[in-house]
């Protein structure tokens, strides 16, 4: 059953309120639990309320949380023993930098959230930079399915470590260590590959490399030619980025290096030393590889296709 919580006036500072029908799922209520919320645990003494609505979890309002939790949201409780755990708590690791986060950015997270009813509870996006290891809290923005259709799903605010994060990019070893700690096991992408490593896991194994496009790293214009000379056309690709304005497919028309990217569209070098500036301009702040083109799919005026998520289970 879902159940949402409601803050009780209350003097006590360490009480929930749990309605009569929780009696019909437990025999037994002990008089002091584990109130857990993400990775943050306190001892809390529990009363039988008749007041409390069935699907509903009382908290005193003097229980000093080091973080928001949003009351309108439907939560999961899972009793075992004397912990009570409300949830989920789970966290979209998925930037950098505060900076990097937009509404453009925060919405194309929206497809991960399509069952939500189902997975319920407080789930938030946030960057590296917003993750403050000594209050064990992290800033970002949480998804409220109750939003209404002129306003952002997306609510700023400060919550507790999760209980699950799902790693997108790469972090300093010092910030991975102290989240890891804490969550142990339950982090989705303990290791990321970047596209090089991926290529140079798949490759040796020949059922897999038929269906591989070539991949190699881009030294300079020289390998660049010799790739262009085995398949016409390729893609050159950030090693660690998934940033598509830095991605460009190249072929030798008008008259010498054609590079297309969708952000700034075509540009032409006529001569090896032009192609060869532009590209000592890429690889001189980030790793490139040269990739084989291989042709798209379409759907009417739309470029059609897929892309496979891949998780692994624990060793």
């Amino acid at each position: 059953m879902k159940r949402y919580i409601q803050w009780i006036p209350e003097k006590k500072s360490n009480t929930i309120f749990l309605p009569e029908s929780i009696i019909e799922e437990r025999e037994v209520i002990p008089r002091r639990m584990i109130l857990q919320v993400g990775i943050w645990k306190q001892e809390v003494e529990v009363e039988i309320d008749s007041g409390i609505p069935e699907n509903t979890i009382g908290l005193s309002s003097a229980i000093k949380l080091p973080f928001q939790l949003p009351e309108h949201l439907p939560y999961k409780i899972e009793m075992k023993g004397r912990k009570l755990h409300l949830g989920p708590v789970i966290a979209f690791m998925a930037f950098k930098e505060e900076r990097d986060i937009t509404p453009e950015s925060l919405n194309a997270y929206k497809d991960y959230l399509s069952s939500y009813s189902d997975i319920r509870g407080l789930i938030y996006i946030c960057a590296a930079n917003r993750i403050h290891s000594s209050a064990q809290t992290v800033e970002g923005y949480y998804y409220d399915p109750a939003a209404k259709e002129d306003e952002t799903p997306w609510k700023y605010g400060f919550f507790p470590y999760p209980d699950v994060i799902y790693r997108k990019i790469d972090v300093k070893k010092p910030v991975y260590d102290q989240i890891i700690s804490k969550v142990g096991e339950n982090m989705f992408n303990s290791h990321l590959f970047n596209k090089w490593e991926l290529w140079q896991s798949l490759s040796p194994y020949p059922y897999l490399r038929e269906h591989l496009p070539y991949t190699q790293q881009l030294e300079n214009v020289q390998s660049l030619d010799h790739m262009l000379s085995l398949y016409g056309s390729v893609y050159l690709k950030p090693i660690e980025t998934t940033n598509e304005k830095r991605l460009f497919k190249v072929d030798q028309t008008c008259g010498g290096y054609r590079f297309l990217d969708e952000s700034t569209g075509e540009r032409c070098f006529h001569s090896k030393e032009e192609a060869a500036e532009f590209l000592n301009s890429l690889i001189t702040h980030e790793d490139y590889l040269i990739q084989q083109a291989v042709s798209a799919k379409s759907y009417g005026d739309h470029r059609l296709d897929f892309r496979v998520i891949m998780q692994k289970k624990q060793f």
